[in-house]
Order: structure tokens, then C-alpha cells, then sequence
């Protein structure tokens, strides 16, 4: 009766086992060590450097609310699989508190942040630029300068004797 809606799931299968074999070391690493140890690592990472950026805090804040969205997206998948409504279930707020944090997490990134301009400082320097009034350097003035420099002072006592 549906035979024409299913097809042959072959190719799919196979594509998805390829893209999964070149995930695979990707995935042992990752998972090599615990939790807690690539956290602390982090924390160190960010002792060690002198700059201001915690980086290494902020991977490490990336890693745990990640764990956490997997860990809560598991379990609604399991909860729809067994005929549980997920989002009537305490799992669907917890998610959307994770995902919550994702979105603080993209706002502390340091280049994410969109530069504020100061408008006003900005109309008073394109104001001050445009007026006319402008400070003008020339070589003779400069030439001038440098002659008054070098030209050597009357010694008064000097002068009074003579």
C-alpha cells in the first residue's frame, strides 16, 4: 500500500555511516577525559595568560552548557519516544534555560560585541573639521622657530661692561 512513499534507505544509511566514521576521532577525543579535568584545564589556560580576556573560562562555560543542552535534548527525545508529551514535561523549561545561556554565551564573546559609536562625540569632531577654523603648520613658521632657537642670548653683564 506505500510502497511508493519508502524508498530504498541504503544510500542514505550509507552516507550517514561515512559522515559518523570521519566524526569517530573527533568524538574520542572529546570524550578522552572527564568533564571536570577540561574544565580545570581551561581555568588554568586563563591563569597562565596576563591578558584581560578570560577565554579559557568562557570555553569552558561553551562546554558545559553544551553538555547540558545534549543531556537535556536526550532526554526529550526519550520522552517523545515513549509517548510522553516533552513539552509538558519539566525537560522543556530546563531547555529553554540552557538555551537562554547560549545566548548570554554569544553576547560575551569579545569580537561579537557590535561597537557603540558615540554620536554626539562624533557630530562635534565632524563639526570642529568642517568649521574653518583650522590650525595651519608651515615650513617658514617652523624656520622661524628654529632660527630664534639657535640665535644666541645678550649676556647682560657682558653688555654693561663693554
Amino acid at each position: 500500500m506505500y510502497e511508493h512513499t519508502v524508498g530504498d534507505p541504503t544510500e542514505a544509511l550509507q552516507t550517514l555511516s561515512r559522515e559518523l566514521e570521519t566524526l569517530r576521532p573527533a568524538l574520542a577525543a572529546a570524550f578522552s577525559r572527564n568533564m571536570k579535568d577540561r574544565l580545570t584545564e581551561l581555568e588554568e589556560k586563563d591563569a597562565q595568560t596576563s591578558g584581560d580576556k578570560p577565554l579559557g573560562r568562557l570555553q569552558g562555560a561553551k562546554l558545559a552548557v553544551s553538555a547540558a543542552y545534549v543531556y537535556l535534548d536526550l532526554l526529550w527525545m526519550h520522552l517523545k519516544a515513549t509517548g510522553v508529551d516533552p513539552t509538558t514535561h519539566p525537560v522543556h523549561t530546563e531547555l529553554q534555560r540552557v538555551h537562554a545561556y547560549f545566548t548570554k554565551l554569544r553576547e560575551a564573546e569579545p569580537d561579537a560585541r557590535p561597537l557603540h559609536v558615540d554620536k554626539d562625540a562624533a557630530k562635534r569632531m565632524v563639526a570642529a573639521s568642517i568649521s574653518g577654523k583650522h590650525t595651519r603648520f608651515d615650513n617658514d613658521d617652523a624656520d622661524k622657530k628654529a632660527k630664534k632657537a639657535k640665535k644666541p642670548k645678550k649676556d647682560k653683564k657682558n653688555s654693561k661692561a663693554a
